[in-house]
């Protein structure tokens, strides 16, 4: 004979929401605002404070955050300060990406296309990020004839770099324009490239003017 007076208490007990706050919701259900999963590592998922994103903290309190279409890497407990930012959309961080939104001197932020910056300095409301690279997309050209290599158009960023990968249709002689500079310990003073190979050159803005930095490829130096 079943004990009817333990069914209905169990009944009871399951006709409530989660009655004892230890199960994950079934489809279609809804966990509250301070809700979390909590593994026996301690490592746990929950949401972000703001309620707009989803987070990660591993058992060592560090967090691993989805927010707002940009991911985030932070520092240990209690203050989880910001270590990095990726998939920051097109915009570079503004003076107000500071400490008082868990940046630090050494935070990254990198945006879409590569662009990383990096703060050096992050006083409330005057938060300083220095570009530290620019991973440009390759430039074809195609030259039919000797080439001089021309600078980027547009007013250069420090650390910005431009990357052009020549393929020419006949041999073709490459130069530098003036306004690059090759620098004292290199061999480049031009370089013949045969018809319908490669050659990879790169140059960098170091906050005065452009320098050769990089060339590889199909090359022969002049005789």
């Amino acid at each position: 004979m079943p004990d009817l007076t333990l069914s209905a208490a169990m009944d009871s007990f399951l006709s409530q929401e989660d009655p004892a706050n230890v199960f994950l919701p079934l489809a279609g259900g809804t966990m509250s605002d301070d809700a979390e999963i909590v593994f026996d590592s301690g490592s746990k998922i929950r949401e972000t404070p703001d309620t707009v994103g989803i987070e990660e903290v591993c058992a060592n309190d560090y967090i691993h955050r989805w927010q707002s279409g940009s991911l985030y890497i932070t520092q240990q407990g209690p203050d989880y300060w910001i270590r990095s930012v990726q998939y920051g959309f097109t915009s570079p961080p503004s003076v107000y990406q500071d400490e008082n939104s868990k940046f630090q001197v050494g935070s990254r932020y990198i945006l879409d296309n590569g662009s990383a910056y990096v703060c050096t300095d992050a006083s409330e409301g005057a938060a300083v990020w220095v570009l530290t690279n620019v991973n440009t997309a390759l430039t074809s050209l195609a030259p039919s004839a000797d080439y001089e290599l021309q600078v980027p158009g547009g007013t250069p960023t420090l650390g910005e770099k431009a990357k052009f990968y020549i393929t020419p249709s006949i041999e073709c002689v490459l130069t530098m324009a003036a306004g690059i500079i090759i620098p004292s310990d290199s061999t480049f003073t031009s370089r013949t490239i045969p018809a319908n190979t490669t050659c990879i050159v790169q140059i960098e803005y170091n906050g005065s003017f452009w320098m050769l930095t990089t060339v590889v490829g199909d090359y022969t130096a002049p005789v």
